[in-house]
């Protein structure tokens, strides 16, 4: 039996773009997120998700299929930084309201990300339960 999902409280900021905030993509705690679209009215964010490697899981080969590496890391607590190979586009209830001020995407990385924007996103779950109730024409 699956774990039924609250809704989430109240949110207190706005989400503005280029900013960086956590991401409820389906993971337990949530990835750190960079909003590259925002359209408030229709309540449609989308964004590119990062993820990170420990010097322990570098040495051990861990790979992740997922995911591609970035030539700098995005903050200094962090061995290896990664993005994931496809956008997320979610409502606001999939963001959180924590903005990540630390976290920086280096310039060079910056290409990698204009490619994984054009690429088809993946959908979040109060997006996709938004669109279920919304009739078909």
């Amino acid at each position: 039996m699956s774990k039924k999902r609250r809704k989430p409280k109240p949110h207190t900021i706005q989400l503005e773009v280029g900013k960086i905030y956590n991401v409820h993509d389906g993971s337990p705690s949530g990835h750190p997120g960079q909003i590259a679209e925002a359209n408030p009215e229709e309540d449609i964010y989308l964004c590119i998700t990062l993820g990170s490697l420990s010097e322990e899981e570098v040495k051990n080969n861990v790979f992740r299929k997922d995911y591609i590496v970035l030539s700098h890391t995005t903050s200094k607590d962090v061995y290896r930084s990664l993005i994931h190979r496809r956008p997320f586009l979610g409502s606001r209830d999939d963001y959180g309201d924590v903005e990540y001020l630390e976290i920086k995407i280096n310039d060079e990385d910056y290409k990698i990300v204009k490619n994984i924007l054009k690429k088809k996103p993946r959908i979040g779950f109060w997006l996709k339960k938004k669109n279920k109730k919304m009739p078909s024409r």
